[in-house]
């Protein structure tokens, strides 16, 4: 077994200035044995998982989006609102239901829209 050093490609969070990664949609290259797996690594070298969300144009952290940090437009009521109202999203760049439309919104028509983001960003993640 060794250890290798790498150069991964980070970016920074327009709200909070910490380093961003991109979390990996298949196996993380990072090994896998406890205490090293992809989310440890990035606690360990402080880095932040990068959003789909935006503040003028770059990109901020799951952190702040959590936080509400910066706004998005609900796909469905057509309301703005911060980002840790979100319920769901999808797609690269995100279309996102916000949770009161989650809660009011009768289960029929959240589930036609909800399908109908994910045909339309079907393609996104390839």
């Amino acid at each position: 077994m060794g250890i290798v050093k790498m150069d991964i490609q980070t970016w920074e969070c327009k709200s909070c200035g910490k380093q961003m990664i991109k979390k990996p949609s298949g196996q993380s290259p990072f090994p896998i044995w406890f205490g090293n797996d992809f989310d440890a690594q990035c606690k360990k070298l402080n880095l932040e998982i990068r959003s789909g969300e935006k503040i003028d144009g770059c990109a901020i952290c799951m952190t702040c989006v959590r936080n509400g940090k910066a706004v998005f437009v609900c796909a469905l009521c057509k309301e703005t609102m911060h980002t840790n109202e979100i319920q769901e999203s999808f797609g690269d760049p995100p279309d996102s239901l916000c949770r009161f439309c989650y809660e009011a919104r009768s289960a029929k028509e959240w589930i036609e829209k909800t399908k109908e983001l994910s045909k339309i960003h079907r393609y996104d993640f390839d």
